[in-house]
């Protein structure tokens, strides 16, 4: 089957083609994930709202691309999960912090073994800024092992 050679590459191709999409219905996307399942393909979505995301954003976002998978895949059977990055989400990397900003997140840095709780002001590979209630933090990228958001 042809969707078979979908790869990585695959999946940032299908998110360049949706992120326009995306963005016409208020959304942010943040990952795409492609798998084989049982002789067709499993298609999850992670998409993010500055004013939260509902099922009903979910299910208009799976309507408005479910054509455009069907034509990239032909009559390989889909299975389109698409959900938002819900609580206590572990964050893949700086590029995904990124949409973040604003909202709180926890940082594991295991130089204190603990993690470090606050407002996301700003991640780049320069470092990620968040606001404590002991005041602005700020951490070299590779001191952060883990990030998560939290609700």
């Amino acid at each position: 089957m042809e969707w078979q050679k979908e790869s990585k590459n695959g999946a940032d191709k299908i998110a360049c083609e949706l992120r326009p999409l995306a963005a016409g219905l208020g959304l942010e996307l943040i990952e795409v994930s492609l798998a084989g399942c049982r002789g067709g393909v499993r298609i999850r979505i992670v998409v993010f709202s500055r004013n939260g995301v509902c099922i009903d954003d979910c299910t208009r976002f799976h309507r408005a691309i479910m054509p455009n998978l069907q034509k990239r895949f032909g009559d390989a059977e889909i299975t389109l999960e698409v959900s938002s990055p819900g609580i206590e989400r572990l964050v893949r990397d700086c590029v995904e912090l990124g949409h973040y900003t604003g909202c709180m997140v926890k940082l594991y840095i295991p130089e204190y073994s603990d993690w470090k709780q606050g407002r996301l002001i700003s991640a780049a590979e320069s470092g990620i800024e968040i606001e404590t209630e002991s005041g602005v933090k700020r951490f070299n990228l590779n001191a952060v092992a883990k990030a998560k958001l939290i609700g």
